[in-house]
């Protein structure tokens, strides 16, 4: 994935922030390399980036958070669960839509205390994680429909990074078709690809396809 400037930008804020990050975008792949370079541009980048598909079966909470001894039938040991393991890291967890409202309460916890309770345990245990979110679903449909909690959906609003879909950021008109009578910037001015290499942003810009650089058409 080649990052255009401006979300170049943004992904630099947010590795200097602590807060927890939404990141809204289609495909896995944009979500995943967007968290892993937030995480790798943070003072966190020496320590673990651990990624958390979501699903819905019954062994999720067990996994993220962890069991105490005897809490499960087939777990006589207490283990720590991928939070714990990742202390001092940045935990991605992908798929937020896909959690349960129990699920949803058990993050939003943890992110806002610093701290969880293992599967069976009556005492909390400490965690120094950066959460990063992601979701190719619209939340804010299933905030009305009551399906997620509308304070853990306050809190990801604070920060939310969208990329559009490939499909939305393009006009469909070839670009020597727009600026026929307006000066295109040849070569690109960071990489030297041609101007047939250059697509229209609907913002008004144009982006290089060969590296992903964004700039105006009169640069």
């Amino acid at each position: 994935m080649v990052l255009s400037s401006e979300l170049d930008r943004v992904l630099d804020r947010a590795a200097e922030s602590s807060r927890s990050i939404l990141i809204w975008a289609d495909e896995p792949l944009e979500r995943r390399t967007i968290a892993a370079t937030i995480h790798e541009r943070s003072l966190r980048h020496a320590r673990p980036f651990t990624c958390v598909p979501c699903d819905t079966s019954e062994r999720f909470e067990e996994k993220v958070l962890g069991n105490e001894a005897r809490a499960l039938r087939d777990s006589p040991e207490a283990r720590p669960g991928i939070l714990e393991r990742s202390d001092g890291g940045t935990v991605f967890v992908d798929d937020v839509a896909l959690l349960g409202l129990l699920g949803q309460w058990q993050l939003f916890a943890a992110s806002e205390s610093g701290s969880i309770f293992r599967v069976g345990a009556s005492t909390p245990v400490k965690v120094d994680v950066r959460y990063l979110f992601g979701t190719g679903a619209d939340l804010r449909p299933l905030v009305m429909d009551g399906h997620f909690r509308e304070d853990f959906f306050r809190k990801l609003s604070l920060f939310a990074i969208c990329v559009p879909p490939t499909r939305d950021l393009f006009l469909p008109e070839p670009l020597e078709h727009r600026f026929a009578d307006s000066p295109v910037p040849r070569p690109c001015p960071k990489c030297a690809a041609p101007s047939s290499k250059f697509r229209q942003l609907r913002s008004g810009g144009l982006v290089c396809a060969a590296c992903g650089q964004s700039f105006l058409k009169t640069e």
